[in-house]
Parts: structure tokens; sequence; C-alpha cells
């Protein structure tokens, strides 16, 4: 019993760790994204 909690632990932080890189990795493209529309409408806004 006591070894499955254990594990079941590192499972769930492997978890949280996952889910916080996938969300981190999101934000970073959704701000790229962003930035890059940003570019782009400045860029027609000069031509």
């Amino acid at each position: 019993m006591k070894k499955k909690k254990k594990k079941k632990k590192k499972t769930e932080a492997f978890w949280k760790a996952s889910i916080g890189l996938l969300l981190r990795s999101y934000q970073v493209s959704v701000f790229a994204t962003t930035m890059r529309l940003f570019f782009l409408e400045s860029l027609v806004r000069l031509l």
C-alpha cells in the first residue's frame, strides 16, 4: 500500500509538471501568433 501511494504521488507530480509545460508552451505559441499578427498589421499600415 505504501509503495503504491508513493508511486501515485510521483505520477501526480509528473502530470502536474507536464500540464504546466503544456500550458507554458501554449501561452508561448499564443504570444508568438499575436506578435506575428501585430507585426503583419503594422506592415500593412506602412504599405
